[in-house]
Formats: C-alpha cells, structure tokens, sequence
C-alpha cells in the first residue's frame, strides 16, 4: 500500500509543480502573449466581441483574461474545448479537451485521465497522505531526541534512506499538509463546504450589501459587452477585469474582477448582468463576505498557486519537489527492504 501511494504521489506532486509553471512555458510558446492585457474595459471587450464572432455567444462558457506577464486570454468553450485569443483580438488557437499541453497535465493531476472515478483515486490518495503525515510525525516524537538534521541519505540501506525520510518529513510536514488538505477539498467539495462551516444560505444576513454600488441602469443595450464591462468597472472602482463568464438562456452576465489589494489572480469582485434587459443584479466585493465562503475562496489558489508573485510560486515548488522527494525514498526504502529480505 505504501509503494502505490508513494507512486500516485510522485504523479500528483510532479503534475503539479509543472502546473505551478504553466505560464511561463506558455510565454515561450506562445510569443503573442508579450502584447500585454491591461483588464481594462475596452480591452476586456475587444477581447469578449472577438470571442463572439469566432465562436458564437452560444458556444463559450467563460473567458479568464490574461495579464500584464501574459498577455493571452482563455476562452472555454461549452464543448469543453479550449482558445487563446491575443490582448488584440487575434484569435491564437483552438485546441479540442486535453489537446494541450497543460490542459492534459491538470486533467492527469485532477484526475489522472480518468474522469470521475480517477478523481475519487485522487482525492482518497491525498487522504491518505494525510495520514501518512500524522503517523510519521507521531511514529517520529519517541525518536526526536535522535534527530539530526540533512535531508540527503548517507547510503543506499532501508535505514538510512527512512531516517532521511523522517528528517525531510518532519521539516515539511506542515506546508505539506496544507497543500495536500485543499486538494482534498477541491477533489470533494461539497464535503469540504461543509466541514468549513458553508451556511451562508440560511443566514438573514448573506447578501444585505449585495446591492450597494449597484447602477439603476436597463435595457438590452446595457447588457452588450463594451457597456458591460465599463458598468463593471465603474462600481469597482481602480479594479481589474478578470475574466467574465457568458450567459446561458435568461441568465446572468458574471463579470469577475481584482480589487486593489487583492492577493489572487482572479481577485474578489464580481458584478451580474442580466443578459435580456441589462439590470444589474449584484455587485458582490468578495472581502465582505461570511468567513466561510472566503475560506473557501482561499483553497482553490492557495493549492494551484495563483496567488500574485513569484515567491509562492517557488514556494509551491519546494513543496512540491519534497513531496516527490519522501515519496520517492519511501518507495525505494520498500524496495531495498524487500531486496535484502529476498
């Protein structure tokens, strides 16, 4: 059991770390992606328009719009394929589910190509490793005052590479272990919205100062995308657009947006549009929210790194290469173990 944890966990956590650097592979390959995106309006909107006519409205899901250190925006398609489209319109390519590279490598990390069931493996191997992490720092206090530092094995014997193992282990174990649990959460959500206290839904207050900000103004026209955004903006005042998501039948606009301040790619701020008479529904600031919903807010970034800056990025990676590093001297302490015993 511990030589196949160990190899589902060498996959994740490479998965990962490669993950964590998705955008800078990506500005070498896409040399379009050096034309900066500002998160204006009129940019948020040539980009949105140039989605429509090459796609259809009725074809895209949602657009998360690039930055100024990559300047190429996501569109996802309702097929579940994919496209860049450059800060200036042009469309950069399309590629069909997982005909990306890093497409490919989310769903191999999310997943391991295997759809649901694949997700369950996952998320039960983080479980696992979980408590992998709490016997071997229970399995370790008896032993502590033994404890010398150095990560790297002095030899090739089950001894020393477990004792390296521990060593390495006990350093890490609690960013491990953060990294691990909001994968977890994000591999079984709805248990996880729970376990944090999601009851936003049955509070009188949720959503009082939903409407604060809002604009009073109608009609389709307002809806369209350029008059949107601009709308946006204004009750967001100094904000970034981020992305928007395109509206199915009657429903919203969901323009998202990053506040001053923010520390996630994404940002807190959200404005919905009805797309048939052009109302502005809400104005949500996302630091105003209950203390479980921006909990939950917090786990998806800090697991995939989209926090801003460079730091937690190399941060992540270290994390991610000590992962593979106890899980591979772990699996080669089994095998020395079970060569030595044959």
């Amino acid at each position: 059991m511990g030589a196949c944890l160990a190899l589902l966990v060498i996959v994740i956590a490479l998965t990962g770390v490669g993950l964590i650097w998705q955008t800078s592979v990506n500005r070498h390959l896409y040399p379009q992606g050096a034309i900066a995106f500002d998160g204006t309006p009129a940019s948020a909107a040539r980009v949105a328009l140039a989605a429509d006519r090459a796609f259809g409205p009725d074809s895209i899901d949602q657009v998360t719009f690039g930055n100024e250190d990559f300047g190429l925006s996501e569109v996802l398609l309702r097929d579940q394929s994919t496209a860049f489209i450059a800060a200036d319109g042009q469309i950069v390519g399309v590629w069909p589910l997982n005909g990306r590279w890093d497409d490919w490598l989310v769903d191999l990390h999310h997943r391991l190509l295997a759809g649901t069931a694949g997700l369950y493996v996952v998320g039960f191997t983080g479980i696992a490793a979980l408590i992998s992490i709490l016997t071997g720092c229970i399995a370790f206090w008896p032993s502590r005052s033994s404890w010398r530092k150095g990560g790297l094995p002095r030899s090739s014997t089950p001894q020393s590479l477990r004792r390296s193992h521990r060593n390495v282990g006990v350093l890490m174990a609690l960013p491990i272990a953060l990294i691990v649990l909001t994968g977890v959460a994000l591999s079984f959500p709805q248990t996880a919205k729970r376990a944090i206290a999601w009851t936003y839904e049955n509070s009188e207050t949720y959503g009082e100062t939903f409407g604060d900000g809002v604009d009073m103004a109608s009609g389709r026209d307002q809806a369209a995308w350029p008059r949107a955004f601009l709308r946006a903006a204004a009750v967001f005042p100094g904000a970034t657009i981020t992305g928007a998501i395109w509206p199915t039948d009657q429903s919203e606009i969901v323009i998202l947006l990053r506040n001053p301040g923010d520390w996630t790619d994404t940002g807190s701020g959200q404005v919905q549009i009805t797309a048939a008479d052009g109302y502005m529904d809400l104005r949500i600031d996302g630091r105003h929210l209950p203390g479980g919903e921006r909990l939950w807010n917090m786990v998806s970034p800090l697991h995939t790194g989209a926090v801003r800056g460079l730091a937690y990025a190399i941060l992540e990676t270290i994390i991610g290469l000590s992962l593979v590093y106890l899980a591979g001297i772990g699996l080669m302490s089994f095998v020395r173990a079970g060569v030595r015993r044959k």
